[in-house]
Parts: C-alpha cells; sequence; structure tokens
C-alpha cells in the first residue's frame, strides 16, 4: 500500500506471535479494525504506535508534495494506510481459503482484550525509522483460517471463485481484441434531494457510501469487472486491481 501511494517500495519483515499479547489501545496510537465475510466477529485489528505513525503518514503525504504535514493530516493517512492494507489481506486470506474473502467496511477502533497477536511488520522506509505495525484477529477469524485448507473451499463460497468454465477460442473475440473501450473508476455513489443540488458550491462535501478501506470499482460499458485500490503512478491516479469479479457477479452490478 505504501508503495502504491508513495511511489516507493518499502522493506518489510514480518515477525510471527505464536503467544496473544496485550492488544494496542488507544493510548498507544491508532487502531484500525476491519471485518471480514467469514462470519459475524470475523475481525482484526492493526495497530501502530504515535512514533510510527508519524512516520508513515509525512513519508506518503510528501510523496504527494505535502511537507511538515499537521499532526491530524498525517494520522488520518496513516489510518488510511492500515485501512488498505487489509485489501491485499483478505485476497491473502482468500489464497488460503479457496474462496474469495471480501473486506467489509472498516473504521477506527481498539482491539479487545481477547484479540489473538497475530504478529507485527516492521515496515523500514527510505531514511526514516523503521515502522512497527501489530496485527491482531478475534478468535473467530483465527478458527476460520485454521479450519480451511488452502484446497478445501469453505462451504458457501462466494460465486467469484466458483472456477468458471474455459471458452473455445472464437473467431468473433479475435475481432473485437483491438476495440478500445472506456474504462471509469468509481468511488462511491450517493443520493441527494434536488433543492441540496442547487445549493452545491465551491467547498461544498458530498459524502459517499463506501468508506476508505474499501475497493474502488473499476467499470467497464456500465459494468463492473474489478475491484481495487488507489495508488500514485508518477504523479497520476492509478487503480491496483485486487479482485476480478465473476460473470454472475458482473450481471448483478450493472449501472
Amino acid at each position: 500500500v505504501i508503495e502504491g501511494l508513495a511511489g516507493q517500495k518499502p522493506e518489510a519483515v514480518w515477525t510471527a506471535e505464536g503467544a496473544a499479547a496485550e492488544p494496542a489501545g488507544a493510548a498507544a496510537g491508532l487502531s484500525w479494525q476491519q471485518g471480514f465475510d467469514l462470519g459475524d466477529g470475523a475481525l482484526a485489528w492493526a495497530t501502530a504506535a504515535e512514533p510510527s505513525w508519524r512516520t508513515m503518514g509525512p513519508h506518503v503525504l510528501a510523496a504527494a508534495g505535502v511537507d511538515n504535514p499537521a499532526a491530524d493530516d498525517a494520522r488520518g493517512t496513516a489510518l488510511e494506510i492500515l485501512g488498505q492494507s487489509f485489501a491485499r489481506l483478505a485476497q491473502s486470506m482468500g489464497e488460503r481459503l479457496g474462496r474469495t474473502v471480501v473486506s467489509l467496511a472498516g473504521s477506527e477502533g481498539a482491539a479487545p482484550p481477547d484479540a489473538l497477536h497475530a504478529g507485527q511488520v516492521e515496515v523500514r522506509l527510505t531514511e526514516a525509522a523503521p515502522c512497527a505495525v501489530g496485527l491482531f484477529c478475534s478468535p473467530l477469524l483465527a478458527r476460520r483460517l485454521a479450519g480451511r485448507a488452502p484446497d478445501q473451499p469453505a462451504a458457501g463460497a462466494h460465486p467469484a471463485a466458483e472456477a468458471e468454465p474455459d471458452c473455445p477460442p472464437s473467431a468473433t473475440l479475435d475481432l473485437l481484441r483491438d476495440m478500445e473501450l472506456p474504462v471509469s473508476v468509481s468511488f462511491g455513489r450517493t443520493e441527494i434531494p434536488f433543492k441540496d443540488v442547487v445549493k452545491l458550491s465551491t467547498g461544498s462535501i458530498l459524502e459517499l457510501n463506501r468508506a476508505v478501506s474499501e475497493p474502488v470499482e473499476i467499470i467497464v460499458n456500465n459494468c463492473v469487472i474489478a475491484r481495487g485500490e488507489v495508488v500514485v503512478i508518477e504523479g497520476n491516479y492509478g487503480v491496483r486491481v485486487t479482485q476480478v469479479i465473476s460473470r454472475q457477479e458482473r450481471l448483478r452490478t450493472l449501472y
């Protein structure tokens, strides 16, 4: 995530923890809570002490041309980094379980005392002190991950995880390969009364229906074909694909 936002790949060192540890609460810095579609209570938390988020946030903001950011801006950016990281974690969990795992809307929140300490990631940024991010999970999430082998899909697996039959080569498809299609990215949607539309002016803010930790939608011909995370490429916005939508779900997401 930091590489996508800052355009620079940091070194990351993972240290697994076999025993439970005391979760980092609000006094220790930041804590982001993330749910997954593996059952009610399948939660994970990422925590960062104040020295770590004060390093991560300004590092990413500096890549966007913001030097010496305010503490609130650095803190908010660090929270966004933690939130977006769970989209990658969901992808890894899906590979382990043999099904698609979706990260739900997350929020700032401390891990409860019964959370299990999964481990710690030390992120080493260029010319900056290492940043430590702790990872905790709920007992239910730990059981879900331990109870399924990679080659044993969970019952009721997400349709996107089902194998789709290979299609035979098509002459028509060959003719369409070079056709250019418009691609757009949706950050979210909302509906407001017409009376509020006419009141819009410079500085007005519209709240969308998608949390900052949720993936954006990649749309082709009014159809959502994939989801991904926003990155920065040489000063321009880009999207790294994290999930390709199944044919069945594409029909349900027509705009």
